[in-house]
């Protein structure tokens, strides 16, 4: 089989899926590394000259900086290296400014001649809390000087946030933060993938910016910092009121509990930056700052397989399964490149804003393998890059790759133009989808559709589709379709395919149901079906022995249902009518209806539906 590829001959050698296609050459990552060598050696060690011990530290600090920055660009793992960094980073924060603090005060409390005199260094976590006060009533409401005093005072500090933000955007949090290392480090115990379980509320991730607004209005009333009065967790790393009476004593109590949570027990038992993702107000005020900062994470359309690794691998749950549908991150992203690093297909990468990536960033090549007696020719059809590493000659032998489309009219073009044996096609092309695609070919290949929707499996076989691949998918998965083709065992055979064509078109309503078992598609009878249910945003379809997701809305369903056969009960349910096993009814206008099934399923009915259930059930 032949296969065409848009790339040239080299790219091919050299392309890998996942992380590396991030990787720079020896030559670029030294050249990096020397940039960043450069910088810190202008603003670290040249501060700390006349000061020996402190150069010698500023100098080790710079060059392990510098080779964590060689490691990122050199493996194209960016949160690997970085993470190693910023834990460090942060450790390394509190090991020096804990013994400052006892070095110079005695102990980490803060007695109130500290704060009366405005010596306390200015955290960045307690900015959100001093904007009001100082725009309005042009008053520091946090104890340190606006110039000089601890670490450079308000102004420096102010400052040093300020280019920060420009320059990193919410990527502060992931590079530049003394703590953020904290809760990370702790997330990195957590055995197995990093999950918030199943039926975490994804709305939660809104709850920093709901905390931002009640600390910066709370704090202008009172003309002080609540969130470092009352709720901040990393007062247990840093330092503390004196506790001189039970107000106090109280807050203390609140601290080493938050701290001890949100820092520690939370991170390690889900693999998630809590702190950072759910609790921190300078986080959230970063989040509508980023825009400011030109980069961007970016999920490229033609190469993501909606496998949702970066969802899961998203440490502060900036990826969520409605931001991933449309190749999107949220407004939280940290740029802290986990999702980049789990991507098998290299869908994910810094982008610059108002830059998009090309559509095509490859040419076509020739000579990828020599003609061989019996080889299969073969077009690929982009977004499905990740199948041309699949394809090669050292998985498979007796295929060669010809070629690949980067929307619907260059696959139209080059299926005539190739005349391949097969074709490898995705049904959502831009432009032009697969059925469209197929249908304005003068060639007629045999078609083995990849995508990772199941809705459309019945009517890809419609279009005589040698086989039906789901995504993610394996080697061996593409080896089982590639096997089919050449045994001629895929697909339905005529007088099969006459009959369910037959059958699906003697009236409209849905007859079969296309669901995703593993990498395979199910094609259940509607007399299989108990119910469909709703539940997370997905709409689930129930027989007596299994229950399968489906691509469908329940409006959807009862649109394209028997209403002879089905009947919609409430907001969350279709029943099949023959199922129904009893009805009872509680008091007025409440019934509630019990299945045939397994587990004697109950279910209420919906007031909005109680009209045309009772019209069903003639009661």
């Amino acid at each position: 089989m032949n296969v065409m590829v848009n790339t040239t001959e080299q790219a091919i050698s050299n392309r890998i899926a996942g992380p590396e296609r991030h990787r720079k050459s020896v030559f670029a990552s030294l050249l990096l590394a020397a940039v960043m060598l450069l910088l810190l050696s202008t603003f670290t060690i040249a501060l700390n000259v006349p000061n020996p011990p402190m150069f010698a530290a500023s100098s080790a600090w710079a060059m392990f900086l510098t080779g964590m920055t060689f490691l990122i660009f050199r493996s194209g793992r960016v949160s690997r290296y970085r993470s190693l960094f910023f834990v460090i980073y942060a450790a390394s924060f509190v090991l020096v400014f804990v013994p400052h603090l006892m070095e110079t005060r005695g102990s980490m409390v803060l007695t109130q001649a500290m704060i009366e005199a405005r010596n306390v260094p200015l955290c960045p976590v307690a900015i959100p809390q001093l904007i009001l006060p100082a725009v309005f009533k042009r008053t520091l409401i946090f104890p340190t000087k606006l110039l000089g005093g601890p670490y450079g005072g308000f102004y420096a500090i102010l400052s040093l946030w300020l280019v920060s933000v420009l320059a990193l955007g919410r990527g502060f949090c992931s590079f530049g933060c003394f703590y953020g290392g904290l809760d990370e480090g702790f997330s990195k115990l957590h055995r197995g993938k990093p999950s918030m379980g199943g039926r975490f509320n994804w709305n939660w991730r809104y709850f920093p910016f709901a905390l931002l607004l009640a600390v910066a209005v709370t704090s202008f009333m009172s003309m002080s910092p609540e969130y470092c009065s009352w709720l901040c967790p990393l007062k247990t790393v840093t330092e503390y009121a004196e506790v001189n009476s039970p107000v106090r004593a109280v807050q203390l109590v609140i601290f080493i509990v938050l701290g001890a949570g949100l820092l520690m027990v939370l991170p390690a038992l889900t693999g998630k930056r809590i702190q950072c993702g759910l609790f921190c107000p300078l986080g959230a005020l970063q989040s509508l700052l980023s825009p400011l900062n030109p980069y961007r994470v970016r999920i490229r359309q033609d190469a993501c397989i909606q496998c949702g690794r970066c969802k899961t691998a998203c440490p502060t749950l900036s990826i969520t399964g409605e931001s991933l549908e449309k190749h999107q991150v949220t407004a939280t992203c940290t740029r802290c490149g986990a999702c980049m690093d789990a991507c098998p297909t290299g869908a994910v990468d810094y982008a610059l804003a108002g830059v998009g990536f090309s559509t095509c960033d490859r040419v076509l090549t020739r000579g990828l393998m020599g003609e061989k007696p019996g080889m299969w020719r073969r077009i690929v059809l982009s977004p499905l890059r990740l199948l041309e590493d699949l394809l090669d000659a050292r998985t498979l032998p007796d295929v060669r790759l010809v070629g690949e489309a980067c929307d619907g009219q260059d696959a139209v073009k080059l299926i005539d133009e190739l005349r391949p044996q097969i074709v490898f096609l995705d049904i959502h092309l831009p432009g032009l989808n697969g059925f469209d695609v197929l249908s304005r070919a003068e060639h007629g290949p045999m078609v083995v559709f990849v995508t990772a929707y199941d809705r459309y499996a019945i009517r890809a076989f419609e279009e005589r589709a040698v086989d039906y691949v789901l995504k993610p998918f394996s080697k061996g998965r593409i080896r089982e379709a590639v096997d089919r083709v050449s045994e001629r065992r895929g697909g339905l055979g005529p007088d099969v395919l006459a009959s369910l064509v037959e059958a699906l078109s003697k009236d409209r309503f849905l007859r079969r149901f296309s669901v995703k078992e593993g990498e395979h598609i199910v094609l259940v009878a509607e007399s299989r079906v108990v119910l469909f249910r709703a539940s997370d945003k997905r709409v689930y379809l129930r027989t007596d022995s299994a229950e399968y997701p489906t691509d469908f809305t329940l409006k959807e369903l009862e649109a394209r249902l028997d209403p002879k056969r089905f009947l919609r009960i409430h907001k969350g349910y279709i029943v099949a009518v023959d199922r129904v096993l009893r009805v009872t009814r509680w008091f007025r206008d409440h019934y509630v209806v019990e299945l045939d099934d397994k587990g004697g399923t109950k279910l209420a009915v919906g007031r909005s539906h109680l009209a045309a259930f009772r019209k069903t059930f003639e009661l």
